[in-house]
């Protein structure tokens, strides 16, 4: 049954073109909400449609989807709720409930003590003699079995032995403790899968209830804890002895974790002292950034604008416009705050609601005031390169072909219809060229710094067959394109010579011919 329904799986990812899942299916305010928030990214809606408007509207795109959907709607409480949500037709509806009383419902039974076995065998990637037995503790439940799984590869357990026996006693079996510490551990797990984010500060309640242990040392470390949580966290007055009292913190669990001997209070003490490190970080630049008043819109414009003239080229500068994408539903844009944050997060929501109460009442600086608004770890971000990460992303020509400069053997060869090539021109004529995605923009590459060029390119065997002049950051005119054209023809960066350009032109995309681009926008430079 495992192997057959890890094929099916497959399959399904392979038929069907939309795949939508609603969670919470019991609840009528639930299922409104993620209809809207469905149809806003499929781009049928904004924020101020209607729910009934929303539905008809996704409902109208479904009937015109070209390949099969399938929609989930998970742990549905009684079909007289749910039916006016559900498509007419054109594609498949998987519908998961508890009621007995559901019409036409298939019954899911149990795992069998052979099917709990393999799935605990392909799991954890090895078979173990002792997986029936662990199967048979938790009744056969293939969520049971799966949480139980997961627990064992993440602190490396064996199944059964002398010294992790105590599995038995506090995982996944109906007990509180297993709970919290089951829970604690996934929590760690997934911040380590997203990466260190240096927002998150350290817990604020007693640590031994957290992790679920008896241990003195606890005492200590909830009495440097609490010292921390008593310094203001909205005053910079008080970020030295934040960072200072983190440090504390830091040496404590670092010195415990040497010397501590079980596994899991390790990993435990290592994921808290990460978090620390990580916070601590992100409160220096905080610091550096209030002594040097960065914050103040006069030195923001200094910084990320500039008075620059290079003769013969045309500087783009940073966009700082507060703009409304109709399709996603949101504001966006005002980018010195972006590249001002440490962690250069996607904040406009959040500078819109501080702007508003400050009107009404005095509040910290932006940056100190969000330390007290519990942001979420799913907030959207760019990761800035480092120098040497940056460096690898310049551009070289030899022989009439386009290299990477620190693997001038093999041309570049970047072309792909699912993914997006950015690049940017440096104010020493510099190109660098880096694969775009959901964290990685032109800012990524250029810091928010004037910029002679910015947008996406296509290369094939170290030949450009492709130039677009698209940047949310820096909004390049077609004359400004035009210059960017010019700077690559002048150190004979090599074109196909099928080679388009893509500009825009009244919100609209429109490719040209490099011949005919040259021609049109080039005969007066």
């Amino acid at each position: 049954m495992v192997t057959q329904y890890g094929v099916y799986q497959r399959q399904v990812q392979r038929h069907f073109g939309l795949k939508l899942w609603f969670r919470s299916s019991d609840n009528r305010s639930q299922l409104e909400v993620q209809t809207i928030v469905l149809a806003r990214e499929l781009g049928l809606a904004d924020d101020k449609t209607p729910f009934e408007q929303a539905l008809q509207r996704l409902h109208y795109h479904l009937s015109q989807c070209k390949k099969p959907w399938l929609i989930v709607f998970d742990n549905a409480k009684d079909a007289e709720m749910l039916t006016p949500i559900l498509p007419a037709s054109g594609g498949h509806i998987l519908i998961t409930t508890r009621s007995a009383n559901w019409s036409g419902a298939i019954s899911i039974d149990l795992f069998t003590p052979e099917e709990g076995e393999a799935l605990v065998h392909k799991l954890l990637q090895r078979a173990d003699p002792l997986s029936c037995d662990l199967c048979k503790e938790l009744g056969y439940l293939p969520l049971g079995i799966v949480q139980a799984c997961a627990f064992i590869r993440i602190s490396q357990m064996s199944v059964h032995s002398s010294s992790d026996y105590r599995l038995r006693n506090y995982a996944f079996w109906p007990s509180r403790t297993a709970f919290f510490r089951f829970t604690l551990l996934f929590l760690f797990f997934v911040l380590r899968l997203y990466g260190s984010l240096p927002w998150i500060d350290i817990p604020d309640d007693s640590y031994a209830k957290i992790a679920q242990f008896q241990d003195k040392k606890f005492e200590k470390l909830d009495q440097i804890a609490a010292e921390y949580h008593t310094f203001s966290k909205t005053d910079v007055a008080y970020l030295e002895k934040r960072i200072e009292s983190l440090s504390y913190f830091i040496s404590y669990t670092t010195a415990w974790q040497q010397e501590e001997k079980d596994s899991f209070r390790r990993k435990f003490l290592r994921n808290i002292t990460e978090t620390a490190k990580s916070k601590q970080w992100y409160l220096g630049e905080l610091l550096k950034l209030y002594m040097n008043d960065l914050e103040n819109p006069d030195q923001l414009k200094l910084t990320y604008h500039p008075n620059i003239n290079i003769p013969n080229r045309s500087i783009l500068y940073l966009a700082n416009k507060r703009m409304y994408d109709s399709k996603l539903g949101l504001y966006w844009g005002e980018f010195y705050w972006e590249v001002l944050d440490p962690c250069h997060r996607q904040l406009t929501t959040y500078l819109d609601r501080w702007r508003k109460l400050k009107k009404q009442t005095d509040l910290p600086p932006f940056f100190l005031w969000l330390e007290e608004q519990n942001l979420p770890k799913d907030i959207l971000y760019i990761t800035y390169l480092s120098a040497e990460e940056r460096e690898k992303c310049r551009v070289i020509c030899k022989n009439g072909l386009l290299y990477f400069a620190h693997d001038p053997q093999k041309p570049i060869h970047l072309h792909s219809q699912n993914k997006e090539f950015i690049f940017t021109i440096d104010l020493e004529d510099n190109l660098y060229l880096k694969e775009g995605n959901q964290h990685i923009h032109h800012t990524s590459i250029s810091y928010g710094l004037p910029v002679l060029g910015a947008g996406n390119m296509t290369v094939v065997d170290g030949v450009i067959e492709s130039l677009g002049f698209e940047s949310g950051h820096y909004m390049p005119t077609i004359q400004e394109g035009a210059k960017m054209v010019k700077i690559l023809l002048e150190h004979q960066y090599p074109f196909a010579s099928h080679a388009t350009i893509l500009y825009f032109h009244q919100n609209e995309m429109h490719p040209c011919p490099l011949n005919e681009f040259i021609k049109k926008f080039l005969a007066t430079y």
